[in-house]
């Protein structure tokens, strides 16, 4: 019976690091590029416009980056119609 189980003792934990692995590649795929929009959307609510979001990969991600970028691009147009006050009065 304790033969048996000799394979399922190495088996198993090999498995489990295998899986572990390919779950830890995967989050970082998602969570990296999320991150990094985070990170631009702060830039953007602190008032600076120049940022520009670009991935390599053509994935859901780069869709809402295509749309952040149109939101920014369009931010600064609306900024630059917007007359500025003359605060040296």
């Amino acid at each position: 019976m304790i033969t048996a189980l000799k394979p399922l003792i190495i088996i198993l934990p090999l498995v489990f690091l295998v899986l572990s692995a390919i779950v830890i590649f995967i989050s970082h795929r998602i969570a990296g590029p999320l991150f990094r929009l985070k990170m631009f959307m702060r830039k953007v609510g602190e008032g600076d416009l120049s940022v520009k979001l670009s991935f390599r990969n053509y994935d859901a991600i780069h869709d809402v980056a295509d749309c952040f970028n149109e939101m920014v691009q369009n931010l600064r147009k609306k900024e630059n119609e917007i007359p500025k006050k003359d605060i040296s009065n």
